[in-house]
């Protein structure tokens, strides 16, 4: 379905050193828990999930860092929220489609803070 939800909740960033020559730009996002959930909109209740992440940016050489954790509230059917449940318990995956959707909305938001 889509995601109807998305929230900073720890914005922290390091300088640690001048910026000098050639700097490179590294990016990390890995998600650290999946959680369904029960969405309420308007009279009805629809299932969802809540993936909490954290994004990693790193500034070379020893420039800086910024993290930043969050997470995104996303509406599906309760037959993939369940199999999206199973999949995170089992081996802390998310489907192929799923991840790269939600790894480009994440993209979004964090580069603009980064």
């Amino acid at each position: 379905m889509g995601i109807v939800g998305f929230e900073f909740t720890k914005i922290h960033g390091e300088k640690s050193g001048p910026a000098r020559g050639k700097i490179s730009i590294k990016n990390n996002i890995s998600f650290k828990d999946v959680e369904d959930i029960n969405l309420s909109l308007g009279k009805n209740e629809q299932k969802g999930l809540k993936f909490i992440f954290s994004f990693i940016t790193g500034y070379e050489p020893k420039i800086g860092s910024l993290e930043i954790e969050g997470f995104v509230l996303h509406l599906d059917e309760e037959k993939v929220v369940k199999e999206t449940i199973e999949k995170w318990k089992k081996d802390k995956g998310i489907k192929k489609e799923l991840s790269v959707y939600l790894i480009n909305n994440i993209l979004d938001k964090c580069n603009i803070q980064a």
